[in-house]
C-alpha cells in the first residue's frame, strides 16, 4: 500500500525516474480530508496496455506496492467517474485534484472544477448530464478523448454556472445538425483553453477536416 503521507506529485516523480511518466495520462490519489492523509491507494490510467503491463511487472516483483486492474477502464470513463464523485466538491484543495496529461503534447492539463453537489442542484444536474452526454457523443466523432473531455467540461460548466440550460440545449442541437456550427464551437473552445494556459500553443487549432 502507499504510505499515507505520500502526495500525487511524489508518486508521479518517483515513477518518472523509472521511465513511466509519459505512460501515464491520469493519476488520482484519494484523500481523507479530515486527516489530510491519503487512503493508501490510487488510480492510474496508462496510455497503452503495454505500459500498464510493464508497470505491473515492475511493482509486483518484490516491492511493497501491489497493482490490481480497476473496475473502470480508460481515460474518459475514469475522468467522468472521478469528476462526478461525491468527494469532488468545490472545496477540494487544488493539489488534491487528479493529475491529467495530454499524451500527444505531454502537457499537464488542469483538472476541471467539480460540478455542484447540493440538494438544490440535483434536478439541474440531471438535466445538464443528459445534454453533456449528447455533446460528448458529437465531439468524440472528431476529437480525441482528452480534448473532448476538456471542451465538454469547460462548455457545460460555463452554462451550468449561469443556469442556462435552454441555451446549452440549443447549442447541443445545433452541433448535432450543423457541421459548420460544430467547427465553430471547437475553434472557440480551443482558443479559450489556450488563453487559460491549458494548451501548449494558443496559435494552433485542432484539425476539423473530419467535421
Amino acid at each position: 500500500s502507499i504510505p499515507p503521507t505520500c502526495t500525487q506529485r511524489f508518486l508521479l516523480d518517483s515513477w518518472a525516474l523509472l521511465g513511466f511518466r509519459k505512460s501515464i495520462d491520469l493519476l488520482y490519489l484519494p484523500m481523507d480530508f479530515r486527516t489530510k492523509l491519503n487512503l493508501r491507494y490510487c488510480f492510474v490510467n496508462f496510455t497503452s496496455e503495454a505500459a500498464a503491463g510493464a508497470f505491473t511487472r515492475t511493482f509486483d516483483e518484490g516491492t511493497m506496492l501491489t497493482t490490481t486492474m480497476a473496475r473502470i477502464q480508460g481515460f474518459s470513463d475514469n475522468f467522468v467517474n472521478i469528476r462526478n464523485s461525491t468527494k469532488m466538491t468545490r472545496q477540494v484543495d487544488p493539489e488534491h485534484l487528479p493529475i491529467i496529461y495530454d499524451p500527444e503534447t505531454d502537457q499537464e492539463i488542469p483538472f476541471p472544477p467539480p460540478k455542484p453537489n447540493c440538494r438544490r442542484c440535483k434536478k439541474m444536474n440531471s438535466d445538464f448530464a443528459g445534454l453533456e452526454r449528447r455533446f460528448r457523443t458529437v465531439l468524440t466523432k472528431v476529437l480525441d478523448v482528452q480534448m473532448t473531455e476538456l471542451i465538454v467540461a469547460g462548455t457545460v460548466q460555463a452554462y451550468h454556472r449561469k443556469e442556462r440550460r435552454a441555451d446549452l440545449e440549443a447549442l447541443v442541437r445545433a452541433v448535432e445538425k450543423d457541421q459548420a456550427k460544430l467547427r465553430e464551437v471547437i475553434s472557440y473552445a480551443w482558443s479559450q483553453l489556450a488563453q487559460a494556459g491549458c494548451l501548449p500553443s494558443p496559435s494552433t487549432t485542432p484539425s476539423s477536416s473530419s467535421c
